[in-house]
């Protein structure tokens, strides 16, 4: 790696580490730039990066629809990725979002199970 190329590999890292899904959606055309997708050393990372933006885009459309589907997707899609909510504030804001459509949701079943 030249010494560009190994800058841009820390600073993605740290970004991936600290689950900062905003500004590494910012950093992410710098992988293009740096070919760092021509690396092999830098393949796990990418790959990393690959599922935190999926899990990024998964949370965007959850708090944007707010449904109960769009929330359990963004849950898994966040579960994949090792999200931890403590790191992350969207995944707080899904989670929370997610609540008062999973207590409903429980106390459906909680009364289809009593009819039962």
């Amino acid at each position: 790696l030249n010494q560009w190329q190994l800058g841009v590999m820390n600073r993605l890292d740290e970004v991936v580490e600290a689950q900062d899904l905003e500004l590494l959606e910012d950093l992410h055309p710098w992988i293009e730039r740096s070919r760092l997708d021509q690396r092999p050393d830098a393949a796990s990372l990418l790959q990393e990066i690959d599922r935190l933006l999926d899990a990024f885009d998964a949370l965007k459309t959850a708090l944007e629809l707010g449904t109960g589907p769009a929330f359990r997707a963004a849950l898994w899609a966040s579960e994949e990725a090792g999200l931890r909510a403590d790191r992350c504030e969207m995944l707080q804001r899904v989670d929370l979002g997610y609540g008062p459509i999973r207590s409903r949701n429980t106390a459906r079943w909680a009364m289809l199970g009593a009819c039962a």
